[in-house]
């Protein structure tokens, strides 16, 4: 193991810690986000869970430097978790643009950009996916960084696990009814 390697996994340890002293979900959110790009050195991280209740709602936490454009990435964000959360595996592209696993009109209008994707497992329930983003194409092969994103993933799934502060993260912060009261009120229900 090199000594990079070590500092890695060290401070998987480091985060795990400060993560078991945490009680506020979406800061969990964000420092993991944050961790994952900061260790592989991504221009952007995508964190999305899926709403526990109806497996369908997502959330993202968005993690840039402000050099990568929020829109284009969101679109990478939505094909690669979806790929991921369809086949139940990582995912590691060189460069998006040109990946056969999508039909290249998808990302046409979207520069090249290296992309690892990993999905967010516990319990053999898929939680979410985490998507680091690189602002160029990989020069090198992705697999080692694959490999320890997915160590990093097994590491932190299990602090996103709470089911009780997911429910209370997908909560809106009214009663659905009085919601759906509101928005027809203002004649846009169904809309």
């Amino acid at each position: 193991m090199t000594n990079s390697e070590s500092q890695k996994l060290e401070s998987i340890i480091d985060l795990a810690t400060l993560l078991s002293r945490q009680n506020d979900y979406e800061e969990i959110l964000r420092v993991v986000a944050q961790k994952a790009a900061s260790l592989l050195q991504a221009d952007a991280a995508a964190l999305m869970m899926i709403n526990p209740q109806t497996r369908e709602t997502v959330k993202t936490i968005f993690k840039h430097d402000g050099k990568t454009k929020d829109r284009k990435q969101r679109q990478v964000q939505i094909y690669v978790s979806g790929w991921i959360i369809k086949n139940k595996q990582a995912f590691a592209s060189a460069e998006i643009t040109v990946d056969k696993r999508f039909p290249k009109s998808v990302f046409k209008n979207i520069e090249p950009v290296a992309v690892l994707g990993v999905p967010l497992v516990t319990e053999n329930v898929v939680l979410g996916t985490l998507i680091l983003l690189r602002d160029k194409p990989a020069t090198s092969v992705l697999e080692n960084d694959l490999t320890f994103l997915n160590k990093f993933t097994a590491v932190v799934t299990p602090f996103l696990r709470n089911v009780q502060k997911i429910q209370q993260y997908f909560e809106p912060p009214i009663r659905k009814e009085t919601l759906l009261q509101k928005y027809a009120d203002l004649g846009l229900l169904g809309r």
